[in-house]
């Protein structure tokens, strides 16, 4: 279950970031609003993934998956450009994470 409530805070710290730039130009109280519920939400869910997952390793897939997939948000929505070497660190991060989550060091006592 923690791994849900894990892919949960990256969800919706996908949109609370994709929120704020989508109101950059322009922000609305609404949309302040809503980007304020969004990161709540994936913090609420994050400290529930640490009841049993160890902080580095939900830490470590938060920010990777998260930033890799507002790259690939920003990209698609945005027309922002990804470039081979950004797309290549990218890859590094994430495969770092993979390392990390690999070598059983993901729950604590």
């Amino acid at each position: 279950m923690s791994w849900a409530f894990l892919m949960a805070a990256i969800v919706s710290e996908l949109f609370g970031t994709l929120g704020l730039r989508g109101i950059a130009r322009s922000p609305t109280w609404w949309g302040i609003a809503l980007i304020t519920v969004a990161y709540s939400v994936s913090f609420f869910c994050m400290a529930i993934a640490l009841r049993q997952l160890n902080v580095g390793v939900v830490y470590a897939i938060w920010s990777a998956v998260g930033m890799a997939a507002v790259s690939v948000a920003g990209a698609v929505i945005f027309h922002e450009h990804l470039t081979g070497q950004a797309i290549a660190g990218m890859a590094v991060i994430v495969l770092g994470v993979a390392i990390l989550v690999g070598s059983g060091s993901t729950h604590h006592a």
